[in-house]
């Protein structure tokens, strides 16, 4: 997974995060390798997350015969008070498909 703080402003990242450029900052939780998958499969994928209080916010990817996932505490951006679920992928554009990251903006 890959947190993000869009629009942090002037101040330098926290602690264990990555500046963007721009003001936004990141941070990446451990991860697993999914093999390349041709597009002609691209019906067959899957990918949902959960955001759980007080425990784990975790990511599955599935591609139709295998599900690969990954699981970082709550605690990272508190994401359960604020996200409510993920959209499949058949509704989200190919051009997001590439890159589908967990953001947050920073509270005023």
């Amino acid at each position: 997974m890959q947190y993000w703080l869009i629009g942090w402003g002037g101040s330098a990242c926290p602690s264990n995060w990555d500046s963007a450029g721009g003001g936004d900052c990141y941070k990446n939780s451990a991860y697993v390798t999914a093999p390349d998958m041709k597009i002609t499969t691209l019906g067959s994928l899957s990918l949902s997350g959960a955001a759980v209080a007080g425990l784990n916010d975790t990511v599955v990817f599935n591609n139709g015969t295998t599900a690969y996932s990954v699981s970082a505490p709550d605690r990272v951006l508190d994401i359960s008070a604020v996200w409510k679920g993920s959209n499949s992928m058949s509704s989200v554009t190919p051009a997001v498909r590439e890159r589908i990251s967990i953001w947050v903006p920073r509270s005023p």
